[in-house]
């Protein structure tokens, strides 16, 4: 039983060598060299294989390399492969494993980022299964995926001017938020997190007209609403501060921040009367940070205290969270909770590919207005580049006029002689 245990590992341990050297030559594939890019276009479409596989195990494994690859190396020419991609996914769809399924939706959506013109279309191909998923999947994972896709969705059409998408999601997350008739014995804590997290994403998307028309409360007077409907998302959020989930917890907390620093639209029309307590979600939300203080771990009690101080502030003082986006040749200050939010949520997504997007990808430029700045640094980086070419050709020349120097060199000492 050992023996089978430990040739297990040694074969994992030789397929994850074999999967880090894969993915070294994938990013050859943007190579200006013919065969080098031959090399990388190979690996690329042997991923494709893979998804497309009968075997399980296989697909797994391929959608692990594919989405490593695409959130690592921004490749807009996966769009050559889009078709194959898409039939993958509808065949892991139909599949029962948790894993594949959600690993199939990660390459849904970085497909999306990366092609954000097939956003639309993706969404139309996948929009009625996500809500299937969301409804009646018995994984949390599952379920969790499904809503970060329709998310994702809303936030790349908004930035074509879209809302529709925003708002149906709006609707069909807070509708889903308000049931009861989740399974008892699974623990549902991803799924909600992400309906926390994707509410925000529509708040952060959508204009305020937008959102008033949205949210349904009985109200007929404009001022009256705007309060209604703060006091209606606030009487729903406020409990899940309780929930038992710490990611559950943070998400709610931060989703009422967002709520709160919106308010400042209400309190410029009309006097602000309120039935939600102040003082009673401020002192649900210090409980919480004093509460993080005892976690063990103390990489997560850190990252729990930052959390909480941060939406502590912002409901207590009004003093919004700040980021700084720090690409290389220039940094980006970020300073409000609706592209705080924006950013978190993307960045969650790329992982350790978030910073080769912002520099390549024109649609993260766009979503935070930082195209200027990404065409001075591509400006630089491409003269950089063409430096370092000219440079080592330069120097190729050299080496060969200083070895026929030197072979001329010992032909004349040796006629000497």
């Amino acid at each position: 039983m050992i023996t089978h245990s430990r040739e297990r590992n040694t074969q994992t341990h030789q397929n994850n060598g074999q999967l880090n050297l894969q993915l070294k030559n994938f990013q050859k594939i943007n190579d200006e060299n013919e065969e080098e890019k031959e090399e990388g276009i190979e690996i690329f479409n042997n991923f494709i294989s893979m998804i497309l596989s009968n075997d399980k195990h296989s697909r797994i494994e391929g959608y692990t390399s594919l989405n490593e690859s695409i959130s690592h190396y921004y490749l807009p020419t996966i769009e050559q492969k889009l078709e194959s991609i898409i039939k993958a996914i509808k065949q892991s769809f139909k599949q029962t494993d948790e894993n594949e399924i959600s690993l199939a939706f990660k390459t849904l959506e970085l497909i999306s980022i990366t092609l954000p013109q097939e956003a639309f279309n993706l969404y139309n191909i996948f929009s009625d299964l996500c809500i299937h998923f969301m409804n009646f999947s018995t994984f949390s994972a599952v379920r969790k995926s499904s809503i970060e896709f329709l998310t994702l969705s809303s936030l790349l059409l908004s930035n074509t001017g879209n809302n529709d998408i925003a708002v149906q999601i709006l609707k069909t997350n807070l509708d889903l938020l308000n049931r009861k008739d989740l399974p008892k014995h699974i623990d549902f804590s991803d799924y909600i997190s992400a309906l926390l997290e994707s509410i925000s994403i529509c708040f952060t998307i959508l204009p305020h007209e937008t959102l008033l028309k949205t949210i349904k409360v009985k109200i007929v007077n404009k001022a009256e609403k705007e309060i209604a409907i703060f006091d209606y998302l606030m009487e729903h959020l406020k409990n899940f501060l309780n929930h038992k989930s710490d990611t559950v917890r943070a998400s709610s907390g931060e989703t009422i921040a967002l709520i709160y620093s919106m308010r400042d639209w209400i309190e410029e029309e009309t006097y602000f009367n309120t039935e939600i307590d102040d003082d009673q979600v401020i002192k649900q939300l210090e409980e919480l940070v004093n509460e993080a203080s005892k976690i063990i771990s103390r990489k997560t009690k850190c990252l729990q205290r930052s959390k909480f101080r941060r939406i502590l502030k912002s409901v207590k003082e009004c003093e919004y969270p700040e980021t700084l986006l720090n690409l290389n040749y220039f940094k980006i200050e970020i300073k409000n909770w609706r592209k705080v939010k924006q950013l978190d949520f993307l960045r969650s997504m790329l992982a350790g590919g978030f910073l080769k997007h912002c520099l390549k990808n024109p649609i993260i430029a766009q979503l935070f207005n930082f195209e200027h700045l990404a065409e001075k640094k591509y400006v630089k980086l491409h003269n950089k580049k063409e430096k370092s070419q000219n440079y080592k050709k330069n120097k190729k020349i050299r080496q060969k006029i200083r070895a026929k120097e030197r072979q001329f060199k010992i032909e004349k000492q040796e006629m000497n002689y």
